[in-house]
This record gives structure tokens, C-alpha cells and sequence, in this order.
């Protein structure tokens, strides 16, 4: 089975970003589903951006798309934890997988990735008992791929 460009552009971000974060002690989450823990977890989501039609012609053209990698981060919220250090942690790894990279996909697309950001607070109301504080580290990036 083939991949379709965006499959395989999810794929791509998914892979490289597993593949380095086993240094990182906190679990990865699946994308709709929190973890059940205690302690501190993130979430990879990849937002896609318009894609655009960047040369002419009637055969196979470059098209290009930029979007975001966002890593979120859920922190407990408890008086003797730093969440803000915690997440400038985890950012740092962040920064190491994505900052300024390039690589390609299945299907031949290239990722250029941007400057990783710092951690954004999010505000987030309280779940079953347990507050949390959400941390975003985004990265944005362009995909290159011919169609």
C-alpha cells in the first residue's frame, strides 16, 4: 500500500519525532486519549496548512504547505513542582528533534522545519480532580512535494 503525500508527511514528523524521544522520561500520549498518570505527559499533533500550487505546468508540479508540529505538554499542577522548568525541559528536547531541520517523507515531499518556539501556558479547566498545566512548543514547517 502507498502512502497518500499527507499520510506520509504525518508519518515522516510521527517517526522522527519517537525516535528521539526515548531519552525523554515522560510518556507520549495517542492523539485523543490522555494518559492515565500522574505525572508529566505530552502529545504530538500535527496541524496542516493550506497547500499551494507553487510552479505551473499541466505534469507534475511543486507544491508547498506550511504547518505546524505543536508538542503538548500536561504538567500535574502542585505548589512543589516548577512547571514552567519542567516544560523549558521538555522544550529543549523538542528543539533537538525539530529545530531547523530537514528530512524527507515516503512519497519524496521535503520537510523544512522552522525555529522551535519556547512553552506557552495554556489555560485548561480542571478534569476529575487533577489540575493540569498545558504547555505548547510549537515548530513550524514547510512540506515541498511534487504532484
Amino acid at each position: 500500500m502507498t502512502l497518500g503525500a499527507f499520510e506520509a508527511e504525518h508519518k515522516a514528523i510521527d517517526s522522527r519525532f519517537h525516535a528521539s524521544w526515548d531519552a525523554v522520561a515522560y510518556p507520549v500520549a495517542p492523539s485523543e486519549e490522555p494518559v492515565s498518570t500522574t505525572q508529566p505527559w505530552v502529545r504530538l499533533t500535527v496541524l496542516p496548512g493550506d497547500m499551494r500550487q507553487i510552479e505551473l505546468g499541466s505534469a507534475e508540479v511543486l507544491h508547498r504547505a506550511i504547518s505546524l508540529i505543536v508538542v503538548q505538554v500536561f504538567i500535574p499542577a502542585r505548589s512543589d513542582v516548577n512547571t514552567e522548568r519542567q516544560a523549558a525541559q521538555v522544550a529543549d528536547a523538542v528543539k533537538a528533534i525539530f529545530h531547523r531541520q530537514e528530512f524527507r517523507t515516503e512519497t519524496g515531499g521535503l520537510v523544512r522545519t522552522r525555529a522551535t518556539s519556547a512553552p506557552r501556558r495554556v489555560p485548561l479547566p480542571q478534569r476529575s480532580g487533577q489540575a493540569w498545566v498545558q504547555f505548547n512548543v510549537t515548530t513550524p514547517y514547510q512540506l515541498d512535494e511534487v504532484m
